[in-house]
């Protein structure tokens, strides 16, 4: 009698303990479900905030003009310019100033980002006087400000380029406002050396802020309708 009531009572723990283990294994399974469209709405949400921010750079980089939003400030700096007087960064503020840097031994891509910046010159017409224009080399210990002249005026540009002797503790303390990289590769047998640098050129309002970053090989109208614009702002 005794044994029959024990296995009763125990049937009675057996049956009763069912629900809870089965109310378990639905509040467990349901967590995991939850966790699952949490996930899945997580990444539709991360992926929809990356293809934003892939078109915003797409936009930004229309042409290879990118526009930095709102305008940088930049540190100032002094160098040598081509008439061997120092000349500092803030000197050109007042205009809208176009420069790039480059070296003048450069065989290719320095001519024609020069070439570049004299056909947006030139289509800017009468207001393309309302322009600086800076080249600024990054192998001052070649391009003196003799070597700038003489750079300068083999491509009749003397009375328009403004030219700055590059200065390595200079550049390395400002470098960083544009992104600039440079690299004076092993000589040759007969001593010439190239220089590996960024392309770019660099549009500032005239309060001297960085309003603009212009690939290499912008066209020079896109370049053009971007200083038109701020002249027209200005």
């Amino acid at each position: 009698m005794n044994n029959m009531n024990e296995i009763g009572a125990t049937e009675k723990r057996k049956n009763g303990s069912l629900p809870w283990k089965s109310l378990a294994v639905v509040f467990v399974v349901t967590l995991v479900i939850s966790g699952v469209v949490i996930f899945f709405v997580l990444q539709s949400v991360l992926q929809l905030d990356a293809n934003n921010q892939y078109n915003s750079v797409v936009l930004e980089n229309n042409g290879g003009v990118r526009d930095i939003t709102p305008p940088r400030d930049l540190q100032d700096f002094t160098l040598t310019s081509n008439s061997g007087e120092p000349m500092s960064l803030s000197d050109f503020q007042g205009k809208p100033l176009l420069f790039y840097f480059g070296y003048t031994h450069c065989p290719d891509v320095c001519p024609i980002s020069l070439n570049d910046m004299m056909k947006v010159r030139e289509l800017l017409g009468d207001q393309g006087d309302d322009v600086n224009y800076l080249f600024i080399s990054v192998d001052g210990e070649r391009d003196t400000p003799e070597i700038l002249n003489n750079f300068f005026e083999m491509r009749s540009v003397e009375d328009v380029m403004v030219g700055m002797q590059g200065d390595d503790e200079v550049l390395a303390r400002v470098g960083s406002d544009y992104g600039l990289y440079y690299e004076l590769q092993e000589p040759d047998a007969n001593g010439y050396y190239a220089v590996d640098h960024t392309a770019n050129m660099y549009l500032l309002n005239p309060e001297g802020q960085l309003l603009s970053i212009l690939a290499y090989g912008t066209e020079p109208d896109l370049i053009a309708e971007r200083i038109q614009k701020l002249l027209d702002e200005s």
